[in-house]
């Protein structure tokens, strides 16, 4: 596969990825990955820890954390970059709920590649039904302290 590079006037930096790369990372969101997350990020909302709460909204029952599910992504997108890159911006689109016991497909494919060695990434997340849960896109940076 070849790899793209960002040419400077003094020096090409490979980029280390090419167009159509991709990644996925998958996992169960279960009571002990919400529960640290909360006590990670002090995010306890009634929705995500209190289940008697929760069993009287919308949603039925306790959903994962927005952010946990997007913390997905930043696996997908390490691995995929293995280190070597770093977040520029990413936006996010929740797009259903996710629920106790769903299990995430997070998923990262290079889109662009951009100028001053910039790549941007199209990502998603799905569950165990094929409902896409959240989607957006991310941009990376290559590391210029990284040897190529």
């Amino acid at each position: 596969m070849a790899h793209d590079s960002l040419t400077t006037p003094t020096q090409v930096v490979p980029l280390g990825i090419a167009l159509g790369d991709r990644t996925e990372v998958t996992k169960t969101i279960n009571d002990a990955a919400i529960k640290a997350f909360a006590n990670l990020c002090g995010d306890d909302n009634p929705l995500h820890v209190d289940g008697t709460f929760a069993r009287n909204t919308r949603f039925k029952g306790r959903i994962g954390q927005g952010m946990l599910t997007a913390s997905l992504i930043s696996t997908t997108l390490t691995r995929l970059t293995r280190g070597l890159f770093v977040y520029v911006s990413q936006d996010l689109l929740f797009t259903a709920p996710v629920h106790l016991g769903d299990t995430i497909t997070a998923t990262a494919e290079v889109v662009e590649i951009l100028d001053r060695g910039k790549v941007r990434f199209r990502t998603l997340c799905v569950n165990q039904r094929g409902e896409t849960v959240l989607e957006g896109f991310a941009e990376m940076k290559r590391l210029k302290e990284v040897p190529v």
